[in-house]
């Protein structure tokens, strides 16, 4: 993974790609009562800013015959988290680019561990259900780097969560809306969120609609 906190804020961030390709990312994790989940990436505005117009060709057809392909970089990164289920869309093939990469996991605790293992990050997460009830845990061990453990911890401030079905009932570390329908992580540096010990530990319980309901 290039850069584990790009994709682990999971929100609209201003990014640099590689080479000299500029582009803004937008990411939401759709989460169903299950703890199944859909990571939906659109990559927006994305264009070359080289000063060599053949050069800026040449990197913005590269991107986009690659992106038709399936087989850009995101694709390929969410594909390394295990997913299984990697699909790409061009929505606009003039410049600037959009372009939306779908990729479907059967478990948010199991792919949230990949992204700590593949960061080199320690911690795990678990999910644990409990009748109609289930309960992510995210547990964090921060480096005492203070670079990037503010960078960690603003990529987790930036985590959030839809929820396809049911209700977030209750978190910690985390806003819930009104409507218990999504989640935002609300961890940022200096947070007291963060024990003197150095950890992070983050809890989010969900409820799913009793059968029948709507």
């Amino acid at each position: 993974m290039r850069n584990l906190f790009r994709i682990l804020t999971v929100v609209a961030a201003a990014v640099i790609a590689g080479g000299c390709l500029q582009k803004e990312e937008i990411h939401t994790l759709y989460l169903s009562a299950d703890g199944s989940v859909v990571w939906w990436a659109l990559e927006k505005d994305v264009r070359s800013d080289d000063e060599k117009p053949e050069v800026r060709r040449a990197e913005e057809t590269a991107y986009l015959d690659s992106a038709r392909k399936g087989d850009h970089d995101l694709a390929r990164e969410l594909a390394s988290l295990g997913s299984t289920a990697v699909h790409t869309r061009v929505l606009r093939s003039t410049r600037p680019f959009v372009v939306m990469t779908t990729a479907g996991f059967t478990d948010v605790a199991v792919l949230l561990d990949r992204l700590l293992s593949e960061s080199g990050t320690p911690g795990y997460a678990r999910l644990v259900r409990d009748g109609s009830k289930t309960t992510l845990t995210l547990h964090v061990v921060l480096s005492g780097t203070s670079g990037a453990d503010a960078d960690l911890m603003k990529g987790l401030g930036d985590l959030e969560l839809v929820l396809t079905e049911g209700r977030f009932v209750s978190g910690t570390g985390f806003t819930i809306a009104d409507d218990g329908g999504s989640a935002i992580a609300h961890m940022i540096a200096g947070d007291d969120q963060a024990s003197p010990g150095g950890v992070l530990d983050l809890m989010l319980t969900w409820e799913a609609l009793p059968r029948g309901a709507r």
